[in-house]
């Protein structure tokens, strides 16, 4: 009985010493796209509205819109920008040949302008004035598909909380690029339409803004440049006394260091066993042998 108590002891020693330890991996990856579900977005605002621009010329800079209410925002406006068209309406005269007598006729058609696609981005660097951008092919949109159409362009004010729409129409010029201009600026959103300036040349309830690679605007002020200050203190002290880089980003022009030591202890990875623990065990093991070995021989 004493033998069968022991060679039971001693295969749970080796079955604990065969075990691993197991810990959850650190996620190196980067963050999710911007509206995607791993990142708690709204998947119908990416499906929506499509943010591939950059500025085409003058300063500034375009950044997503991550804010998950702005995004609700920017989709609620978008069905008011709907409601706010159907009241421009424009005619043309068309002429129709009937193939058969030959008989020609002459009408008028009234068009309601429909926005079709949605760029939605928010404008960092400038206070105020014309603003230039390039919009890039995304999703259906075919940036040559729709050179010389209207653009109905909205703004939304951070301090009001309300939308501001710019009085004249933009247009994409043949490189892709529109020109808006609104007195502050925070998120914008660009409707292209399915109306092309010729439609409404001679309609004076469409008046509109041509590009310009020259625009005409303020830019934010930017901080003093700062001396860079001390590196932040690291977890370890080994941050001390670092390069220093100025945080722009701030506007009492705060510096942050270069140096500042981000310490954090690495999860070990499957696989790595608890040697201390298996000693103990085979310690424990070990003087239970010679207490029974003992016994016997007494």
């Amino acid at each position: 009985m004493k033998r069968k108590f022991f060679a039971l002891i001693m295969a749970a020693v080796l079955c604990l010493g065969m075990s691993t330890t197991a810990f959850a991996a650190v996620n190196d990856s980067p963050e999710a796209p911007n509206g995607s579900p791993e990142a708690g977005g709204d998947p119908t605002f990416t499906e929506r509205v499509y943010s591939n621009a950059e500025i085409a010329a003058g300063g500034g800079y375009l950044e997503e819109i991550a804010d998950e209410d702005m995004q609700r925002e920017i989709l609620d406006r978008i069905d008011g920008e709907h409601e706010r068209l159907a009241e421009y309406t424009y005619s043309y005269t068309y002429t129709y040949t009937d193939p058969v007598t030959g008989q020609e006729y002459t009408g008028t058609h009234t068009v309601r302008p429909y926005a079709g696609y949605f760029f939605a981005f928010d404008v960092q660097g400038v206070e105020s004035g014309q603003v230039t951008v390039h919009l890039n092919d995304q999703g259906d949109f075919m940036v040559s598909d729709f050179v010389n159409y209207l653009v109905s362009v909205s703004h939304y004010n951070v301090k009001t909380n309300e939308w501001e729409v710019m009085d004249d129409f933009a247009v994409i010029d043949e490189n892709g690029n529109v020109t808006f201009a609104f007195e502050s600026y925070s998120p914008v959103l660009l409707s292209v339409l399915y109306t092309e300036t010729e439609d409404v040349a001679d309609d004076e309830n469409f008046t509109i803004l041509e590009t310009t690679y020259d625009p005409v605007q303020t830019l934010t002020s930017e901080p003093p440049a700062g001396n860079g200050g001390n590196g932040g203190q690291g977890g370890n002290g080994s941050g001390d006394n670092g390069a220093g880089l100025q945080n722009g980003g701030t506007a009492n022009g705060t510096t942050t260091g270069a140096g500042t030591a981000q310490t954090q202890t690495t999860a070990p990875k499957t696989g790595d066993s608890n040697l201390g623990q298996i000693i103990l065990l085979a310690g424990a093991a070990a003087v239970c042998g010679a207490f029974f070995t003992r016994k016997k021989e007494a």
